[in-house]
């Protein structure tokens, strides 16, 4: 799959946003495994402070989820998400036609189903910071960095912890994500010769 699904995302809509054409799906796949990695990829992770790794990362994370779980006064999710949209065009330095931002991002909100992977993403790290009693695990950042690839394939195995969040976020967003994820290889393995699947 393409190494920057965010990008991919964010780009589609933004030259079609002040036409009012309704979201088109990205395509999400490249035809060679070496495109899989980009220099995105490392520049993402230089700036997370992760080029030792996904363990460095975890670390970074565990301490930008401590930052939001002592916020006192949050904004809401919607409002956060709209500024989260407007950081992010920035961070991958996209184009932008003119007009409100805002509106663009109350846009995106609106329907989950525009820019998915990116709107999951986003429900479950706060999934994740509303969770105060669990720790985050070197293991969910495995798995977290993958969760831009579920709305377009077809099955995808996560650990237990981030099954239950995934879950729960696909619940918040009245979409069936939590029907593609299994905790583990042979669970779906078991699923699909039982005919499950």
């Amino acid at each position: 799959m393409h190494p920057a699904i965010a990008r991919l995302e964010l780009q589609e809509p933004l030259n079609t946003f002040l036409t009012y054409r309704e979201y088109a799906q990205i395509e999400p796949f490249v035809a060679r495994f070496d495109r899989t990695f980009g220099a995105e990829t490392v520049w993402n992770l230089h700036c997370h402070g992760a080029l030792g790794g996904l363990k460095d990362f975890a670390e970074k994370m565990r301490q930008i989820i401590g930052v939001d779980r002592k916020l006192r006064i949050k904004p809401s999710l919607k409002e956060n998400f709209v500024n989260t949209i407007q950081r992010n065009i920035k961070l991958f330095n996209l184009n932008w036609p003119g007009g409100s931002l805002r509106d663009f991002g109350n846009w995106i909100y609106d329907d989950p189903k525009r820019c998915p992977g990116v709107r999951l993403v986003y429900e479950v790290w706060h999934t994740v910071t509303r969770n105060k009693t669990v720790a985050l695990q070197f293991s969910d950042m495995e798995n977290y960095q993958h969760i831009t690839c579920l709305p377009y394939v077809n099955y995808m195995t996560v650990d237990r912890r981030m099954h239950n969040y995934i879950s729960q976020a696909s619940k918040t967003l009245d979409l069936r994500y939590q029907e593609r994820i299994f905790r583990a290889p042979n669970d779906l393995i078991t699923c699909m010769t039982s005919g499950g699947v």
